[in-house]
């Protein structure tokens, strides 16, 4: 196994752990269009290949958001945990809709959209070691040509990253 191999595997192992620890599942919400939703996240731990021995990893975390319903939007805040020694700077966040759990409820875009992450803070920021820090957010958006198959379905919103680490 070569040791990108094994240390992609590291993080998609942690992606899961940390997403049990910030408790990846949203409550259903009912709504006057009668469409409902669960909406779940994953973290991805995003090595920054184009660094080679400099490549770092950060676990990317956010909260379950609740409430959605067709033409509505809702933000999803996000945090940053730096599990290393040493500063990281923190280059680019995003999320994308992955999967849902309901046949007939594709992930695309007529069903729910991950919008562009906004700050505060600016990207890039910096993580000092072994601190977490608020990450800014992303907006999600239920357009209303969201499916009736969606209704009740979890969405498996997957967040990645890019960073390396801040020499002093």
């Amino acid at each position: 196994m070569s040791r990108r191999t094994s240390a992609l595997t590291i993080a998609l192992s942690w992606a899961t752990l940390m997403m049990v620890l910030f408790g990846g599942l949203g409550a259903a919400e009912p709504s006057a269009q009668g469409v409902s939703l669960n909406l779940r996240h994953s973290l991805e731990l995003r090595l920054d290949a184009h660094r080679g021995p400099e490549a770092v990893a950060f676990e990317i975390g956010a909260a379950p958001v609740t409430g959605l319903y067709p033409g509505a939007t809702k933000p999803m805040k996000l945090v940053i945990v730096n599990p290393t020694r040493f500063d990281l700077r923190i280059e680019s966040l995003a999320g994308t809709v992955r999967s849902t759990t309901r046949p007939g409820c594709a992930p695309t875009p007529t069903n729910l959209v991950v919008r562009p992450r906004v700050g505060p803070p600016t990207l890039p920021m910096t993580v000092p070691a072994y601190q977490r820090r608020e990450a800014g957010s992303v907006t999600l958006y239920m357009p209303n040509t969201v499916a009736d198959a969606c209704q009740g379905t979890v969405f498996d919103i997957r967040f990645q990253g890019s960073g390396a680490k801040v020499h002093k």
